[in-house]
């Protein structure tokens, strides 16, 4: 039970945030780091970039029209 109450903390969900944005920034700047453009490059190796247009993209998809 300690564990489980232990993996809930504020320490470790910044721990774990911490290393998602650092591999999704690695990914990004394989796939996008030979982009020409430089602040388009920058733009695309940007991680919030890429949560806020899925975050959007999720929004878009629960409140469409039917």
């Amino acid at each position: 039970m300690e564990i489980i109450k232990n993996f809930f903390t504020k320490d470790n969900a910044l721990s774990l945030y911490e290393q998602f944005y650092n591999w999704l920034e690695a990914l990004l700047v394989n796939v996008f780091g030979s982009f020409p453009y430089e602040p388009l490059r920058a733009l695309l190796i940007n991680p919030l970039f890429w949560i806020i247009i899925l975050a959007l993209i999720f929004l878009g998809l629960i409140f469409r029209k039917r």
